[in-house]
């Protein structure tokens, strides 16, 4: 082999290897700035509030499994401005439908822009109105945190049509 091969061949792991040093080395100094400090041994300090970090993450994912706790978090989690309705959309679990939301109204029914758009299948209902959480696909994507059942409308298309119509216009 030429030298010049050799160096390519291990620049590729010297690369990586120097990457998650670098990440090590920036995780030990935030733990020695920010974390606890229980031992006075740095290392281990450090191995004990990486644990801790993953015990706590560990016990939220197992909390969030349970139906009582998730029946909790819809009912009283939304009026916590900006963190309620990013638990409810993005970390309980919900299914998303490919559908086209009305984004300005027109004079009839059918008129007005139509936008493609991401919204969670289970609708809540308040003074006999269905509501739903969506997402339009986009440059612009636009979060609604309510849109009525009336502004909500099936693509007629199969999902897989209008995937390749948002990614061949570039709008994802």
């Amino acid at each position: 082999m030429k030298i010049w091969q050799r160096v390519k061949l291990g620049a590729i792991p010297f690369v990586v290897a120097a990457i998650l040093l670098f990440l090590a080395y920036q995780l030990l100094g935030f733990v020695l700035r920010w974390g606890l400090h229980l031992t006075g041994n740095d290392l281990l300090d450090a191995t004990v509030n990486i644990a801790i970090v993953f015990a706590v993450t560990y016990c939220f994912g197992y909390l969030f499994e349970f139906q009582s706790f998730q029946e909790f978090t819809k009912r009283h989690f939304p009026r916590i401005p900006l963190l309620g309705p990013m638990l409810l959309i993005l970390i309980l679990p919900r299914k998303l439908e490919l559908v086209e939301i009305r984004t300005v109204p027109g004079l009839q029914d059918g008129d007005g822009s139509w936008e493609y758009a991401l919204v969670t299948r289970d609708p809540w209902e308040e003074d006999g109105i269905k509501w739903y959480r969506a997402h339009t696909l986009g440059l612009t994507g636009r979060l609604f945190v309510r849109i009525s059942e009336g502004n909500v409308r099936p693509t007629n298309r199969p999902d897989r049509d209008v995937w390749m119509t948002v990614f061949s216009m570039g709008l994802l």
